[in-house]
């Protein structure tokens, strides 16, 4: 079960992801969705020209030098990241919504296969916007930069997909196959499930090393 409690978030794996959860009304009806959704053709390179020149206003556009970040440079996020594991079969998520948290279950920054898996807040009734708050206005080619056990690693954006917290695919956690990074928040509307309220989708950007 989704529980919150001074701040700490607990999501369900095996079924869905969820981003935050809270026991009153929210003032907002809905966190962001993507206009459209892209995949890029497999065995193509994504370019960066429509994304690494588009700024946005707010946040910090600045790379950190510190490790253990996750900046997109294009989207004005720049937020440090911890480590997360799973409490009950569940992942747990930073308290502090301006954080990202890396999931350890998921392939490592220097590992040669799998999915690194990188989960955050789009928002929060008593912190606000997320770290992750503007992932659904990404484009194709974007330029992620992922700092972590395997020091600084750059990505190039491949595609931004929404899905129904129920229908999250699973093998976003997998560890085999290509090598890729996994962004995932939340969008979409508002529903209650057993008194909670919470997000219904989850919004997932994946990307690949340069």
């Amino acid at each position: 079960m989704l529980r919150w409690g001074a701040g700490l978030l607990l999501l369900l794996l095996g079924a869905s992801l969820l981003g935050w959860g809270l026991t009153r009304p929210h003032p907002k009806s809905a966190a962001p969705l993507p206009s459209h959704e892209f995949v890029v053709a497999p065995g193509s390179t994504p370019t960066t020209k429509a994304a690494s020149h588009q700024v946005l206003a707010g946040g910090s556009c600045a790379d950190s030098a510190g490790s253990w970040h996750v900046v997109i440079p294009s989207l004005c996020i720049n937020a440090p990241m911890t480590q997360t594991g799973s409490s009950g079969g569940s992942v747990v998520i930073p308290t502090a919504v301006s954080e990202v948290a890396w999931y350890n279950q998921s392939a490592g920054f220097s590992s040669p296969s799998g999915n690194t898996v990188i989960v955050g807040h789009v928002d929060s009734y008593s912190q606000g916007p997320g770290a992750l708050s503007r992932l659904s206005r990404i484009q194709p080619g974007a330029v992620v930069i992922a700092r972590g056990d395997g020091g600084q690693g750059r990505w190039l954006v491949t595609s931004l997909r929404v899905y129904p917290k129920a229908a999250l695919p699973q093998d976003i956690f997998t560890t085999t196959g290509a090598r890729q990074l996994v962004l995932v928040t939340c969008g979409g509307p508002i529903e209650h499930i057993d008194g909670i309220a919470t997000y219904a989708d989850n919004v997932v950007v994946t990307a690949v090393p340069v």
